[in-house]
């Protein structure tokens, strides 16, 4: 008994000292060097269930707070550099007669950082200008997200959701 007790005491010891680090290989690195947008390169945009219109607490003002949320080939959430482009229709359905589009350029590293949410894994934005007439009934919400594709070309994922109706 006392053997089994020493014995398994010294084979513990002995595995604290194994070194345990990843070593990835040249597999992967051969593969993102081939892809100009990466292998989990956004190619889906989505309007998330989180947009909504909200009143801004200081002045008052409706801000529409919109939510997008990018994937891979694989479904899943990621993060990309690149441009995102809205447009507020004026009801449901419409795609003409637009009533309001902001731009925001997040090829600036530090401003795509500021505007991710890792704890929805989403862009937000807070689309400010949007008067009470939107959220008296549905209104149209359309988002364009232009990044670089696979095969270096700029690639635009886009999506349109209704918001308050």
């Amino acid at each position: 008994m006392r053997c089994f007790g020493v014995a398994t005491f010294l084979v513990l010891a002995a595995s604290g000292c194994v070194s345990r680090e990843y070593s990835p290989g040249p597999g992967p690195r051969r593969v993102l060097a081939g892809e100009p947008g990466g292998p989990f390169a956004p190619v889906a945009a989505r309007l998330h269930p989180l947009t909504r219109f909200e009143a801004d607490p200081v002045g008052g003002a409706i801000e529409l707070i919109a939510h997008v949320e990018l994937r891979d080939r694989w479904g899943d959430s990621v993060k990309g550099a690149g441009v995102a482009r809205f447009v507020l229709w004026e009801s449901v359905g419409a795609e003409d007669g637009s009533t309001l589009r902001w731009e925001v350029d997040l090829t600036d590293l530090a401003l795509n950082a500021a505007h991710y949410d890792p704890s929805t894994r989403t862009y937000r934005f807070e689309l400010k200008g949007v008067g009470a007439w939107a959220t008296s009934g549905g209104v149209t919400l359309s988002v364009a997200y232009d990044v670089v594709g696979g095969n270096g070309s700029i690639e635009t994922l886009r999506d349109r959701a209704v918001v308050g109706g």
